[in-house]
């Protein structure tokens, strides 16, 4: 921490004394060190480099204060901010060919759009990005994108898919030697197994994301290991070993202060002991939970506690203590609408009233344990509905948009080809002309009648063969023509038909030669044409045009 605050020190001094490049540089940097340890003070300086960048031409500092900025505003959980700046940052860098820095935006991107739970659209920006980094990045940042795909497959219910990416990143992981993030898909890995209900796969891959992270991973990180290894114990019946490794994670959860995760292992210590029919032992883990303050702000937690511990005295057979817990639990669950804990509840109120011997009252509750049952997998009937058609409309859009890329690759073809045909009959009538000028022994009226054909003759042909290039660049920028007509009225034809080819990206040489006129005259309508349209020194006309669609 020490060699940053100098560092900053030292660039905030270069920075007063600094200016064009050398200003830009400093600034980048500044955001560069202050995104992990001050995200907002890194927002501040990547706004100035934004700001200093827009009055010069170096958009690749422009597009990195973007990145730097939409990066800081997701560490501070605001997703929307930060994915408008990420996806600025994308396009900045795609329009001037900086592919590493444009695979790692998009992957930033992908982080964000997962983090606000947008999973299909970090799915399409990961895939985007996995599609660029053979090509343009590390195998490190290779792996990370094929786990971020996997995961995001399995959030999607994909497990399919999940699994064949994670398969995909742990090769390549292997030949990195890189046991860190092996360790990490080995945990994808079991999660995603624990959820199919394969138990012993679920525990296979849990293992062994503890062996291959246990000397590398921090404790935090291990504590969950050994979490999730407790909880595959306990879904097996193998509550001994269930409780050592739940234990094990407690210990590390109260030591590190990991508040949030120390009530979860209280809590599962708590279920295994009542599985066990230790009422006394699960009620004073349940207990020790629901000390914690933090309990309280989390109501879905304190639902699960309290109704444990209402469960627990009810198998003890204090009847009056376990409606006292269940009650504010079902309080709790009701006015936070939380129907998975419902079926918990009125189980343990029918159970409760049938101690009792008050059957009416527990087949009441039971009945609605059924009911709530039916709702609930209604919901995730719903659900499972709504996430096929999720990924049916996104297989749907890549076939679309790969087709539209190759529709667009024919069209920008022919246009360009259209282009060239006019430049290479204007070059044919202007040879025409020069032979027909020095041809001798022709009468100088024959001469005349003979151009004036030539040139009514060429300038119909010239004419119909515009009007066809019109409507093919229409076809490949619908609108293009209305919308610059819109803003900038004054366009005379002339310039309407530089902006058209420049778009496609002639050269001026070769814009020259399609519209008949010598370079310089094109260099002339080029520079009033900035000015009508408003374009700074620095501005890029094409980057301009091309923004325009």
């Amino acid at each position: 921490m020490e060699l940053k605050t100098d560092t900053i020190a030292d660039l905030e001094k270069k920075l007063v004394r600094s200016s064009g490049k050398m200003k830009l540089e400093t600034l980048i940097g500044l955001s560069d060190i202050l995104l992990e340890i001050k995200p907002r003070k890194c927002i501040r300086y990547a706004k100035i480099a934004i700001e200093y960048a827009a009055k010069s031409n170096y958009k690749i500092y422009k597009a990195k204060a973007f990145h730097n900025a939409g990066n800081a505003h997701n560490k501070l959980g605001n997703y929307r901010k930060a994915s408008e700046l990420l996806l600025s940052a994308a396009i900045t860098y795609r329009h001037i060919k900086a592919n590493e820095e444009l695979v790692t935006c998009l992957y930033d991107l992908g982080t964000t759009l997962e983090c606000a739970c947008k999973f299909p659209d970090a799915l399409d920006y990961y895939q985007q990005a996995s599609s660029l980094s053979e090509k343009y990045s590390s195998r490190k940042l290779s792996s990370l994108l094929l786990m971020s795909l996997g995961r995001t497959c399995a959030k999607l219910a994909n497990y399919e898919k999940a699994l064949e990416y994670l398969s995909d990143a742990s090769r390549l992981l292997a030949k990195l030697n890189d046991k860190e993030n092996t360790a990490t898909v080995f945990s994808y890995f079991g999660n995603i197994y624990s959820e199919l209900g394969d138990l012993e796969n679920a525990l296979k891959y849990h293992k062994k994301a503890l062996i291959n992270g246990e000397s590398i991973q921090g404790d935090i990180t291990i504590a969950k290991y050994y979490n999730n290894i407790g909880v595959d114990y306990g879904d097996l019946g193998k509550f001994g070993k269930a409780l050592e490794y739940h234990k094990k994670a407690l210990r590390i959860r109260q030591n590190k202060k990991a508040y949030h995760e120390a009530v979860l292992s209280l809590n599962n210590i708590g279920v295994i002991y009542e599985k066990q029919k230790k009422y006394d032992e699960s009620l004073k883990y349940f207990k020790e939970a629901y000390t914690y303050k933090m309990v309280l702000r989390n109501k879905h937690i304190e639902a699960i506690i309290l109704s444990n511990i209402g469960s627990s005295y009810t198998y003890k057979g204090q009847t009056i203590k376990a409606l006292k817990y269940l009650k504010k639990a079902l309080t709790i669950v009701k006015k936070f609408d939380l129907n998975h804990e419902l079926i918990s509840i009125y189980t343990t109120m029918s159970e409760l009233y049938s101690r009792r011997k008050n059957y009416k009252k527990a087949l009441y509750y039971s009945n609605l344990v059924s009911q709530t049952k039916d709702n609930i997998f209604n919901e995730k009937l719903s659900g499972k509905v709504i996430e096929f058609q999720v990924q049916v409309e996104i297989q749907k859009k890549e076939q679309e948009k790969r087709q539209l890329q190759q529709k667009l690759y024919y069209l920008n073809k022919e246009t360009v080809m259209m282009a060239e045909n006019l430049a290479q009959r204007n070059e044919t009538i202007a040879k025409l002309e020069r032979e027909l000028s020095g041809l001798k022994g022709i009468k100088h009226k024959t001469k005349f009648d003979l151009k004036r054909a030539l040139d009514f003759k060429s300038m119909f042909n010239i004419h119909r063969e515009w009007r066809q290039f019109k409507d093919q660049f229409e076809k490949l920028y619908p609108g293009f023509q209305a919308k610059l007509n819109d803003k900038y009225p004054t366009l005379t034809n002339q310039e309407m038909k530089i902006c058209m080819l420049i778009k496609l990206q002639l050269s001026t040489t070769n814009i020259s030669k399609v519209l008949f006129t010598s370079k310089r005259t094109i260099e002339n309508h080029r520079y009033r044409l900035r000015k009508k349209l408003m374009l700074e020194a620095e501005d890029d006309i094409f980057a301009f045009l091309d923004s325009l669609n």
